[in-house]
């Protein structure tokens, strides 16, 4: 008995980690967009199940493209797991920024990319929006998703 959960043990601390990919949108400018990448990616990058895949312009792109699949309700299940596996991700972090009434509300989900599925989701909310209440905003919901 002690043997096989010894050799459970070891095998989850080898377990290869989820790579994400971080997507940030909304009514925020594009510093603003960093710096909400920056603190989900900071928060994430605390969980060794996670490696986070640095994003690029194509990346952003594919996943534009996918939104608006999305949207037109054109999207299948061999989309999302072509972006996964050409981008080398298993999960995308999507983040949504609206601000409405000196309110900022922010969502983020964890999607798995090769079923579609949201794995996790939190909406937070405070007054303002202003740097540190958008970085406040992003370390919160991420901790929400993450536990």
């Amino acid at each position: 008995m002690l043997i096989i959960i010894c050799s459970i043990i070891s095998f989850a601390a080898n377990a290869a980690p989820k790579t994400v990919a971080i997507y940030v949108d909304g009514d925020i400018t594009r510093a603003q967009n960093q710096i909400v990448n920056s603190a989900i990616s900071e928060r994430m990058m605390q969980y060794p199940s996670y490696a986070i895949f640095e994003r690029n312009e194509t990346f952003i792109n594919a996943i534009n493209q996918e939104h608006d699949y999305q949207l037109s309700g054109e999207v299948s299940l061999d989309q999302i797991r072509k972006i996964g596996k050409k981008y080398g991700v298993n999960y995308v972090v999507s983040v949504v920024v609206v601000k409405d009434q000196g309110r900022t509300y922010m969502t983020a989900k964890i999607i798995n990319i090769e079923s579609g599925q949201i794995m996790k989701q939190s909406t937070l909310d405070r007054p303002g929006g202003d740097t540190k209440e958008l970085q406040a905003l992003a370390n919160q919901v991420i901790y929400r998703i993450l536990n």
